[in-house]
């Protein structure tokens, strides 16, 4: 076994080549396929030389208690879970995540550029007022006129003020998003304007150091971390809210907002940059954006509580108790406050973060 694994979630056979530079790094595949293939298709090529491994429906009770099964809906973006959880509990030092239409070979090296455990130099993010969070825009590295998906449309008029890269500083990261090229994984609504959005040719300008209280909307198809993170790191389910609306696409935004929130506690370094893929698939901007309407809405609430409940949490290194102290810290202020719309979703969300991080 190797101290790095890559762990891919897919409903569909997709090109292996895709994952060439993994080539001597252990993989691990939820397929969460309606049906689980009976050909097994998504074989181990013959140029992987390390370990290969095969998660479907059939496989997940021979290899998750079921507990913690029942905690990971199949077709849901939750399958994620599996492949973190195994990787947890065999004891990788690195954990990667990646999308089976991402594309590794834009970046020799790949596994070499992952920035965990590593100092490196970075362009900091800096918050001039760390009592109001504000929110990074990952795009800004690679093209000013676009926002990731999940980046609030109200922090758009003035981020940048609140926000400045200027000074250059050493930092060991334990969490890295790596960008991409080709489709960038923005907000849908954006699509329907911007003639230049389905393409992204520029590499990251510069590597950035993302500085406390503020957030991040990542994109979980390509991203690193250290395995101490997992327990605060649950991949929530979509959520029905009434007739075809649901809180989708926000599984990757909603734990990253938690985990940053515990990063900046532990005094643990959340980067941005290399290593890069490329993204393939060209989405449909109308299901995109009808996906991601109520979860605009919800994020507000989501953004209100965290922000309220993080000062009841006390710093420490262990990732599974700030995780369970914070999540009850949030349903707290759900249950209190009065300004908070959709708290039955977003308590139903922190039940899950706190019942997720008891498992490790």
């Amino acid at each position: 076994m190797s101290d790095t694994v890559a762990v891919l979630a897919s409903v569909r056979k997709f090109d292996l080549e895709f994952l060439r530079e993994l080539d001597n790094t252990d993989v691990i595949i939820v397929d969460d396929s309606p049906e689980p293939r009976k050909d097994r298709s998504l074989y181990q090529p013959d140029w992987h030389k390390a370990n290969w491994m095969i998660v479907d429906r059939r496989d997940r009770l021979s290899v998750l208690p079921p507990q913690v099964d029942t905690m990971i809906p199949v077709k849901s973006p939750s399958c994620k879970n599996v492949g973190l959880y195994i990787a947890h509990q065999a004891g990788y030092k690195t954990v990667m995540i990646l999308d089976d239409d991402c594309d590794t070979r834009v970046s020799p090296d790949f596994v070499k550029k992952i920035p965990i455990g590593k100092t490196c130099l970075y362009r900091k993010v800096t918050n001039s007022n760390y009592s109001k969070p504000t929110w990074y825009n990952p795009m800004r590295t690679i093209d000013k006129n676009q926002y990731s998906r999940g980046f609030p449309y109200a922090y758009r008029s003035d981020h940048y003020k609140k926000t400045a890269t200027n000074n250059i500083v050493p930092a060991i990261s334990m969490f890295n998003e790596g960008l991409w090229i080709n489709t960038p994984d923005t907000n849908g609504i954006d699509k329907f304007y911007k003639e230049d959005t389905y393409l992204v040719e520029e590499r990251p300008q510069y590597n950035v150091l993302v500085d406390q209280s503020i957030y991040v909307p990542i994109s979980i198809m390509n991203i690193q971390m250290h395995s101490k993170l997992l327990p605060a790191f649950y991949q929530p389910p979509d959520y029905h809210v009434y007739d075809k609306f649901y809180v989708k696409r926000h599984d990757d935004v909603w734990s990253g907002m938690f985990l940053k929130r515990l990063m900046d506690l532990a005094g643990d370094s959340f980067t941005i940059g290399e290593p890069i893929i490329y993204h393939d698939k060209k989405p449909d901007p109308m299901k995109e954006t009808v996906a991601e309407h109520m979860t605009n809405f919800v994020q507000i609430d989501l953004q209100k509580v965290m922000d309220r409940a993080i000062g009841y949490v006390l710093p420490n290194d262990n990732y599974k108790m700030m995780a369970m102290e914070f999540s009850r810290a949030c349903q707290r202020v759900i249950y209190e406050a009065n300004d908070i719309f959709y708290g039955s979703i977003l308590a139903d969300y922190f039940g899950r973060t706190y019942t997720w991080a008891s498992f490790f």
